[in-house]
């Protein structure tokens, strides 16, 4: 039985159902995504299945480590850690990110800020330690937002549902698609209400990204009317480097947006 993830990603916060594996590949998932009531992934089988083979890159047999880079629109962090890596540097155009140096711990951890100036282009990564170097690279999704649900919708219903609108990326480089997560959080809902009752609930979808999603009365049938229904829509990307020690090392990007709604009947 394989995987067991330590972080994310990833890149954008999705689950699974029937279309994985193992039983495994949902609990390293609710790891990733830290919403222990996941129930399954839907939405796109081919966006599924490429995500599904990505996650094998985090079997802890077959892992090095990982590298995250988590974008806040004006701002990313890279976090991350590998047994063999101890130097990255990262350059696209005239833009070059140096001597990200490793910790002195093992495995090696990795933590950088940095302003940023590569949305809609192509990082470069070098990756090395005093024996190898290894070279990757990848594509950083435009900027976007989400245009709908806004701040100024304040509720929505359990009975027409709602659309949910985001500005695109037609680069044909940008094909890992569109992570949206529905999550109704008990913990959140007793700030308002201390004497509800009840459990987590979440369901998320990975699709592609043409800019819409419909969510309809029936996803929204098992969520009880709150007032803090909260909805997330992350674009990303990702890829893996085999190291010379027959390991993989995932690196992933993701940038994401969260809005909460009130929901009626």
């Amino acid at each position: 039985m394989k995987k067991l993830i330590c972080l994310i990603l990833f890149f954008f916060t999705v689950l699974l159902n029937s279309c994985y594996k193992s039983e495994n590949n949902l609990n390293l998932l609710r790891k990733l995504t830290g919403r222990s009531a996941l129930t399954g992934l839907e939405g796109d089988q081919a966006l599924i299945d490429n995500f599904e083979l990505f996650l094998d890159n985090f079997d802890p047999a077959d892992s090095d480590g990982d590298l995250g880079l988590d974008c806040n629109g004006e701002y990313i962090s890279l976090n991350g850690q590998s047994k063999l890596i101890n130097q990255i540097s990262i350059n696209s155009n005239q833009h070059i990110i140096n001597n990200i140096s490793s910790q002195a711990n093992i495995p090696s951890g990795f933590t950088k800020g940095f302003q940023n100036s590569y949305f809609g282009s192509i990082l470069n990564f070098e990756l090395s330690n005093q024996t190898s170097q290894y070279n990757t690279s990848l594509y950083i999704p435009n900027n976007f937002s989400v245009i709908n649900p806004t701040s100024n919708i304040t509720a929505v219903s359990k009975s027409t549902g709602f659309n949910i609108d985001w500005t695109v990326d037609p680069n044909p480089l940008n094909n890992k698609g569109v992570a949206i997560e529905i999550f109704y959080s008990i913990q959140q809902e007793k700030i308002y209400n201390s004497n509800v009752t009840g459990e987590n609930i979440v369901r998320t979808f990975l699709v592609p990204d043409n800019g819409h999603f419909v969510v309809t009365p029936q996803i929204l049938i098992n969520f009880p009317p709150c007032n803090s229904l909260l909805i997330s829509v992350a674009k990303g990307n990702y890829t893996s480097v085999l190291l010379s020690n027959s390991k993989n090392l995932p690196i992933f990007y993701k940038q994401k947006y969260q809005i909460g709604l009130k929901l009626t009947n």
